[in-house]
């Protein structure tokens, strides 16, 4: 279990790359806009937004919720910094570093928003309990992450290569509302892989360092151009839990 932010592996790898996450956030940026769809019509909602990044969703919030007031937070303080630069505005909005796997907010909150964030928790699915809990009565959770497919050409690579698999996709959450499979093309997979490192997300499969488990990464690598040519499919869903149905 993640216990806090400080010495965080995930916290470290994506803060490292604060400066060149939005250049290679393509992905990430159409799944925060998809989100940002479902979000309800509120007058001045008390919101939380979890796992900020650089503000892909964060923009989204604050142009629906012009009279709301805003806790901002992700476990990166780079990620964070990088936010506030970007939308602090008034004493409305605010800035925290923050794990949400072990944070009690100070709630209750109309709306709690993630995109993105899930697939990186230890136990998506008692986190998920965790904030709904801080749920004002009539108050929504909207969350994106990955789904139980995504990234099928890669995994089948690996899979044939006998390394391991990535960071496994959450399974059994609650209040899927939608899914979509999103095809993007890399061009190659090692351009796939170069992306992930860019936005700190990186493969785990890609850092062997014994001499047999580069020879299969790099026969993954060909197997996966033979099979995919550099289009990778992200499977992604969307969730909503209502405070009354948690």
């Amino acid at each position: 279990m993640i216990a806090s932010a400080h010495g965080n592996p995930v916290a470290a790898a994506f803060g490292r790359k604060a400066a060149t996450y939005d250049a290679n956030a393509e992905l990430q940026a159409q799944v925060a806009a998809r989100l940002s769809e479902y979000l309800p019509k509120i007058d001045a909602p008390r919101v939380l937004e979890i796992g900020c990044g650089t503000g892909l969703l964060t923009g989204h919030l604050l142009s629906a919720y012009r009279d709301g007031n805003f806790l901002i937070t992700d476990i990166a303080p780079q990620m964070v910094e990088r936010c506030r630069r970007k939308f602090a505005r008034s004493e409305d909005v605010r800035f925290a570093v923050a794990n949400a796997q072990i944070r009690n907010f100070r709630g209750p909150f109309d709306l709690i928003a993630s995109s993105m964030v899930m697939q990186w928790f230890d136990d998506a699915r008692a986190t998920l309990k965790k904030l709904a809990d801080q749920l004002a009565p009539g108050g929504l959770l909207l969350y994106a992450t990955t789904g139980e497919d995504n990234l099928a050409e890669w995994s089948a690579a690996l899979q044939a290569a006998k390394l391991p698999p990535g960071r496994p996709s959450p399974v059994g959450l609650p209040g899927i509302a939608s899914e979509e499979r999103i095809v993007i093309d890399y061009g190659s997979t090692r351009d796939f892989l170069r992306s992930l490192k860019a936005i700190g997300a990186n493969s785990p499969s890609a850092n062997f360092r014994s001499s047999s488990s580069t020879a299969r990464l790099r026969f993954a690598i060909r197997l996966s151009d033979a099979r995919a040519h550099g289009r990778m499919t992200w499977h992604i869903v969307y969730g909503r839990i209502d405070a009354e149905n948690e």
